[in-house]
């Protein structure tokens, strides 16, 4: 079986590869299914270890046209991965690669966990400004240079010029700004499956690099009504593709639930 469904992945990759030449393929013709079997594909109960796949692609495809192309290198292609090198990390399965590509490698693990903070919405009307991150940067990559969130008073130069913009004429005053830079998060319908396989993942071989719990524990924070949501979407940074705002409101408090956090990678913000 293991045989068989290797065989079936990389022959799928091979022509998902070379896209132009297959298709009619039965199955890179109809969208719908390919889009299925990428989302069976990343499912933890589903997976495949990655060296058996590129060990039998290595024996299998020997063309001259396929020589060159490695398997980490269709599977990116497959699962439309960019942003990142892989260098010589060792990918466990898709899963783990999945979940290698939403975390910059600068990202550390905290020593301790995220006890209290503001909603999106009060940290708005405390003055902290949300931005979209530079296009590029991966999605767990959150950055909030100025000051910590929880510290954040309820009147600073922010929340000033944010009320008083004939003010910002104060260079003074505009370069005290308080921003938090978040990359977009794209909410679809295989978001809340998506990132379940990812929380449980990181439960076993990652303890203590859970970065994906503590990215959507800080959310979980940060959207507590529909109004934070509606603030995000309104400020870019979340890209609703559900159609309801509350939608993604329960859906990250519920996926919030799920987590025992033991030390957080945006301590550092709190």
């Amino acid at each position: 079986m293991v045989l068989l469904d290797s065989t079936f992945i990389i022959e799928l990759f091979l022509k998902s590869y070379m896209e132009e030449e297959y298709e009619n393929d039965y199955i890179l013709s109809k969208p719908w299914l390919k889009i299925g079997i990428s989302h069976d594909l990343i499912l933890l109960e589903n997976q495949l270890p990655f060296f058996i796949l590129k060990e039998l692609h290595n024996q299998f495809s020997r063309s001259e046209e396929n020589n060159n192309i490695s398997f980490r290198r269709l599977a990116c292609k497959f699962f439309h991965l960019t942003g990142k090198k892989l260098l010589e990390k060792e990918i466990k399965h898709f899963t783990d690669l999945i979940r290698y590509f939403y975390y910059p490698s600068t990202l550390k693990s905290g020593n301790g966990i995220i006890s209290d903070l503001h909603s999106a919405t009060e940290l708005y009307e405390a003055g902290v400004i949300f931005r979209t991150s530079e296009k590029g940067r991966m999605l767990l990559d959150i950055q909030f240079p100025n000051m910590p969130l929880k510290r954040c008073t309820c009147f600073n130069c922010s929340w000033l010029l944010n009320w008083l913009p004939c003010l910002k004429c104060f260079p003074c005053l505009e370069g005290t700004e308080t921003f938090l830079y978040v990359p977009q998060f794209l909410v679809q319908d295989k978001t809340e499956g998506l990132f379940q396989n990812l929380m449980a993942l990181e439960q076993c071989p990652y303890p203590s690099e859970a970065y994906i719990c503590n990215y959507i524990c800080l959310l979980d924070y940060l959207i507590n009504t529909r109004e934070d949501v509606e603030l995000l979407i309104d400020k870019k940074i979340i890209i609703n593709m559900l159609g309801s705002n509350e939608a993604i409101a329960t859906m990250v408090n519920k996926l919030g639930l799920e987590i025992v956090e033991t030390g957080s990678c945006y301590f550092g913000l709190a």
